[in-house]
C-alpha cells in the first residue's frame, strides 16, 4: 500500500507541479486525486492514511491536507499543538472530500509528523508508548538538532518495549 501511495503521489506531483516547482492545485485537490487513484487501483478493503504538505520557504508557511493520518505536532516555545485531520483515509471512498489548512512556521519551531510505528509499540504489560509519551520525549529534546531528536525518541521507544531494536 505504501509503495502504491508513494507512486501515486509522485505521479500527481509530476503532473501538477509548475515550472517553478509550485503546486498547480491545492493540497486538498492533490489528496483527493490520490484518493481516487488509490481507490481505483486497490482492493476494496485496502486504504492508507496520508499527510501531504507543501512548504513555502519565502512565506514560511506550510499548506497541508491530512487524510486520516495521525495529527502532526507543532512545538513552539514549549507548547504543543496538534494539527487538524481534515479528511477520511485515502482509498476507502472514491469521492471523499479533503480540506487544505495553513500554518506559519517560525524559527525555532519543531514540526513533527510521525506514524503509529512510534506510538503503538507496547511494553511487557501491553501498554502502548502512546502519543503523550511521544509529546513528553519531544519536549525534552526539542532544543537539539533534528537527527538527535529522532535518535532520542527512537531510543525511548526501544527502552519502552524492552527490545534492542524496532
Amino acid at each position: 500500500m505504501m509503495a502504491s501511495m508513494h507512486s501515486i503521489i509522485r505521479t500527481q506531483l509530476s503532473l501538477l507541479t509548475g515550472s517553478h516547482g509550485d503546486l498547480a492545485l491545492s493540497t486538498a485537490e492533490l489528496v483527493a486525486r490520490a484518493n481516487q487513484q488509490l481507490y481505483a487501483s486497490t482492493a476494496a478493503d485496502k486504504f492508507s492514511t496520508l499527510f501531504f504538505g507543501c512548504y513555502d520557504e519565502q512565506e514560511s508557511t506550510l499548506v497541508y491536507s491530512n487524510a486520516g493520518h495521525l495529527p502532526p505536532f507543532l512545538i513552539r516555545g514549549g507548547e504543543v499543538r496538534a494539527l487538524e485531520v481534515s479528511g477520511l483515509v485515502a482509498g476507502a471512498f472514491p469521492h471523499a472530500q479533503y480540506e487544505s489548512s495553513e500554518i506559519e512556521l517560525k524559527a525555532g519551531d519543531l514540526f513533527v509528523a510521525y506514524t503509529d510505528g512510534v506510538t503503538e509499540p507496547e511494553n511487557a504489560y501491553g501498554e502502548e508508548f502512546g502519543e503523550q509519551r511521544l509529546i513528553e520525549a519531544l519536549l525534552r529534546h526539542a532544543d537539539r538538532p533534528i537527527n538527535e531528536i529522532i535518535q532520542a525518541v527512537m531510543q525511548e521507544v526501544i527502552e519502552w518495549t524492552g527490545e534492542t531494536t524496532l
